[in-house]
């Protein structure tokens, strides 16, 4: 059986249930292996609910899943809302920096990599 990292799974149930079904799959399992089953069923749908047991169930049927902690998983959660933020927002390099509480460094090399804004063409500062 194959195991799973958790660098997904935060952003898969979040697109798919919204960020309560990441949070209750944290809250219920954070910190721990568990085995995603092939079907709909059992303990899974007893703590989470049928939506959130189909999703995994679909993405992860039949792994093991390393559901990460509370700390980890809000970490993720700040992380997708910056590249959110980077993708879809008019803000400068500065100003996103300073709403996330990272560099503009950081917030630059994450617009490059996200938006192919390359090095030669001129980045919004």
């Amino acid at each position: 059986m194959r195991v799973r990292s958790t660098a997904n799974v935060i952003a898969i149930l979040n697109e798919a249930c919204g960020k309560e079904a990441s949070s209750a799959l944290v809250e219920a399992f954070g910190g721990r292996r568990i085995d995603i089953p092939l079907t709909v069923s059992g303990r899974l749908v007893e703590a989470l609910g049928q939506d959130i047991t189909a999703v995994l169930v679909d993405h992860f049927g039949g792994c093991k899943l390393d559901v990460p902690s509370w700390g980890h998983a809000e970490r993720i959660q700040k992380s997708l809302r910056l590249k959110h933020d980077v993708m879809t927002s008019d803000l400068s390099a500065n100003e996103l920096a300073a709403r996330h509480g990272v560099t503009s460094m950081w917030v630059r090399k994450l617009r490059s990599e996200l938006c192919g804004t390359s090095s030669s063409q001129p980045a919004k500062d």
